[in-house]
């Protein structure tokens, strides 16, 4: 196989897979492998930007700032440093250079395996061996094979973890001057913590002013730099169209934006002059970019101009204006399975441009905002529709950075200051998060619900409310095409991820103000999980062999045993687990792991606490003896031979992609494709009922014994837009 050796790193084309020194293997996306690839095989030579957009996308049809963002995303991984190699030069207005000195080897498979384990005695005398082959320039790049690093606790002490350094014997000396070092330094901190002044207590903002008080949503805002105008998006239920009110804060007055009654108008901003707003028109077939300009008595009509397109229609994202007032920023996104970029328009020339290029497995960039010196622009973007990446664009240079991850999606990010971020985390808490120091911090003791903050003036503003109520339905599994969902829990609280059992609904709650489990049967209803810390539990099933209930918190594997309330994590926290199973028999996990785009299917023992590669894969069920499985990118359902390791598409639905809520038997195969729960007859060859409903569904549990399916609902909550304002010191 063909790999790279350059002074930090091994490059193996093939597997996509950056090999560091010290043994640690990062599995990197393919469009930065491409970029890599053609960079090395052209060493010492410009390649241009178009020649890198044919490498890269196969197409011409991108600006020349995606691929500075793969370039400097790229520049990361490979160790370019100020004290160290380069690797990528910049050619000014031509494009990128490889300047960085490497050779290209012919390895085995297992010698491979030895550049990941380097304290074996073997990988010393690999990592000194010459190069036996040059890579030709016609290698191509394959994504087959499976991940190089598991990223999964438990593998058996005999066997190395792939991808993961082992720990280094220590002489004994060594152990014992280091603790004498940490024991003076802990003592020398402690001594001068102690003669330093305590710093003043911090303001908490649990006061608050409402602003809006009209049933319904509201949730995208903005407030005027002078602090005179209030604008947002009200919308009375999630099946209703948006519209826009302008409300000025001194005299209560409010105007409505005319709008007809398929159009959705939302996602508006303020221009720095306070004059005209920017916002979102949407209908069935388009979406539109608009500015309309309004005074004190409201919207000025005639005012209302067409901007751009922003691609597919109903896409939430946000808009604002540059600072100067001459630009505007918008996402704009072609279809579903396109993520949005961020687009600059200029106002004045008509001229935009894309400058952002997030990856393809999540929503994209979807929501930003400016920072207080116009210079930056903070991103929300969707890490596979379960996570948030915040990124930091300097607008000048276009240079892009992740400054946060969160294991969780947010709706929007703010700036309290040039260097501090202001966003709601995974209990709807306001906190900010220092860029300077990468910490963050909660801000509020007592407000819940939060959503959108939008900073002027030192003041803080956000949404609170429920955007969604959580209900369980239920169906029976029948061929009656009359079958409809009715619900089974539906109470004030968030009920979700019902699980069908013997015992009766495991779901998931908030009624005890945090996410716990729940048991509803004949019974009544009881509490059956006790977590103290901050959760995100998304999925569970029951293990009936052992009593336990398993489930995905923050995307990691737990155990909680039934009968002793003991909570076990059997995965990493590392780990990228989207969703999970149980195998027909019940002493097994099945379960897809995502890294840097690419999808794989794991099986996890049990008994034996062991975690083994499958195939490439979106989701997965067992039934019998046999694995059937979804994709990420292709349609259908698809066998898969445990004996043969082949794989077999056997069912080609067009709304069947990517699909993680399904229940599959012998004779049928259940599943829920947004909003509608779809019936299909593996002897018929055909859908026998489709249940349309008013709201999206997920998290479908199916239980073959009382031949019924469960499902989560979410629908329209209510929302007020708050100011926060400080009332007292901690």
């Amino acid at each position: 196989m063909q790999v790279v050796r350059s002074t930090d790193w091994y490059f193996c084309i093939k597997n996509q897979e950056l090999i560091y020194l010290d043994g640690k293997v990062v599995v990197i996306q393919t469009r930065l492998a491409r970029c890599l690839e053609a960079l090395i095989l052209h060493a010492g030579e410009t390649i241009s930007y178009d020649e890198l957009l044919l490498k890269v996308w196969k197409t011409e049809h991108r600006d020349s700032s995606t691929i500075s963002s793969v370039i400097a995303e790229l520049r990361k991984l490979i160790n370019c440093r100020k004290n160290g190699p380069t690797y990528i030069k910049t050619v000014p207005k031509r494009g990128y250079c490889f300047v960085g000195s490497v050779e290209f080897l012919e390895l085995s498979p297992q010698q491979i395996t030895l550049l990941k384990n380097p304290e074996k005695p073997d990988a010393a005398s690999l990592s000194a061996a010459q190069p036996q082959v040059v890579v030709k320039e016609d290698t191509t790049l394959t994504t087959n094979q499976p991940p190089a690093s598991d990223k999964i606790d438990n593998l058996p002490s005999s066997q190395p973890k792939p991808g993961v350094l082992q720990t280094a014997k220590k002489w004994p000396w060594l152990a014992a001057g280091a603790l004498l070092f940490m024991m003076v330094l802990i003592a020398v901190f402690w001594f001068s913590q102690s003669q330093q002044p305590k710093p003043p207590a911090e303001s908490l903002y649990d006061n608050l002013h409402i602003y809006t008080y009209e049933p319904g949503l509201e949730l995208e805002f903005d407030v005027s730099v002078s602090g005179e105008w209030m604008v947002y998006a009200h919308q009375n239920s999630l099946s209703t169209p948006k519209t826009i009110i302008l409300k000025n804060l001194l005299s209560n007055k409010v105007f409505y934006y005319d709008a007809i009654s398929d159009e959705s108008v939302y996602s508006p901003s303020f221009s720095p002059v306070s004059n005209k707003i920017v916002f979102i028109k949407s209908t069935d077939e388009e979406c539109q970019v608009r500015t309309i300009e309004f005074s004190e008595s409201g919207f000025t009509t005639d005012t209302d101009e067409y901007l751009s397109s922003c691609g597919l229609s109903r896409i939430w994202t946000t808009t604002t204006f540059s600072a100067d007032g001459n630009n505007v920023f918008f996402s704009r996104s072609k279809s579903l399975a396109d993520p949005l970029k961020i687009i600059k328009l200029n106002l004045e020339t008509g001229f935009e441009r894309q400058i952002t290029s997030p990856a393809t497995s999540g929503r994209g960039d979807y929501s930003f905002s400016l920072s207080p010196d116009g210079e930056k622009l903070a991103i929300v973007r969707n890490h596979l529709w379960k996570s948030s990446n915040i990124m930091v664009l300097e607008l000048d240079s276009e240079e892009i950075a992740k400054v946060q991850s969160l294991p969780y999606l947010i709706l929007g990010v703010g700036w309290k200051d040039h260097n501090t971020l202001l966003y709601v985390d995974s209990e709807k808490r306001l906190v900010e998060f220092d860029l300077s120091a990468n910490v963050e911090k909660s801000i509020i003791s007592n407000e819940r619900l939060l959503n959108y903050p939008v900073v002027r003036s030192n003041r803080i503003f956000a949404s609170r409310g429920d955007i969604l109520d959580y209900t369980i339905w239920s169906f029976p599994i029948s061929e009656d095409p009359t079958t409809m969902p009715t619900p089974f829990i539906d109470t004030p609280y968030k009920d979700q991820a019902p699980v069908a059992t013997k015992n009766g609904i495991y779901f998931i709650s908030d009624r005890t103000g945090k996410n716990q489990i729940w048991l509803q049967n004949e019974m009544g209803l009881s509490q059956i999980s006790s977590f103290n810390e901050p959760n995100r539990i998304t999925e569970i099933v029951y293990a009936p062999a052992y009593e336990r209930l398993i489930g995905l918190v923050n995307h990691r594997l737990f155990s909680l045993d039934l009968d002793t309330q003991k909570l076990t994590y059997l995965s990493e926290s590392s780990g990228s687990i989207k969703n999970f199973t149980l195998s027909s028999d019940g002493h097994q996990l099945l379960y897809a792991l995502e890294e840097e785009e690419i999808w794989s299917i794991y099986r996890y023992d049990i008994e034996a606490g062991t975690h083994e590669y499958l195939l490439r894969g979106f989701s997965v069920k067992s039934l019998g003896n046999k694995l059937y499985f979804t994709k990420l990118r292709e349609t259908g359902l698809w066998e898969y031979n445990l004996v043969s390791k082949t794989e077999e598409l056997i069912v080609n639905l067009n709304d069947f992609k990517a699909t993680q809520f399904w229940h599959i038997t012998k004779n049928y195969l259940i599943y829920i494709a947004d909003s509608s729960v779809h019936f299909y007859s593996f002897k018929e060859s055909r859908e026998l009922w489709k249940a349309d409903l008013d709201n999206r569904s997920k998290n479908l549990s199916c239980y073959n014994a009382t031949n019924t399916c469960y499902l989560e609902q979410s629908s329209s909550g209510n929302t007020e837009i708050i100011e926060l304002r400080k009332n007292k010191e901690f």
